[in-house]
């Protein structure tokens, strides 16, 4: 059986190549530092009729944000819209608030367990 197919998506080098080593050994890891090299990624795998199983993405890039990155990615890949988690240090703006009320979403700091197990059942309901 194959792993599941993970996208990260950090403007963060680090944060990226932390969270790609963290979900190496249950998932097969794809990144992208930002959402239009995300939305690249996603269209390349659908047009070799792949998806991502699951999308780990930081709320906070610069140029979109939230909504407006799901919007991208959901675009790219309508099945992706169940299949999303964010994270987040933390946000301001009331309307931020309230989206992340409405996602998946872990805090940062996260919990490494925490995170494997979201990602993991995430990616388990891609294959229902």
């Amino acid at each position: 059986m194959s792993k599941p197919r993970v996208l990260v998506i950090d403007d963060e080098p680090m944060m990226r190549t932390t969270l790609e080593m963290l979900l190496a050994d249950d998932f097969v890891v794809s990144s992208a530092r930002d959402g239009a090299s995300a939305v690249m990624l996603i269209e390349n795998a659908r047009a070799e009729s792949q998806s991502f199983d699951a999308v780990l993405c930081d709320f906070g890039l610069p140029g979109a944000t939230g909504d407006a990155l799901l919007e991208k990615l959901v675009a790219a890949d309508g099945g992706l819209f169940q299949r999303v988690l964010f994270m987040t240090g933390g946000v301001h703006r009331s309307e931020d608030h309230d989206f992340l009320r409405r996602v998946p979403c872990v805090e940062k700091p996260f919990d490494a367990t925490e995170l494997i197990n979201k990602v993991t059942a995430l990616a388990a309901s891609q294959k229902r």
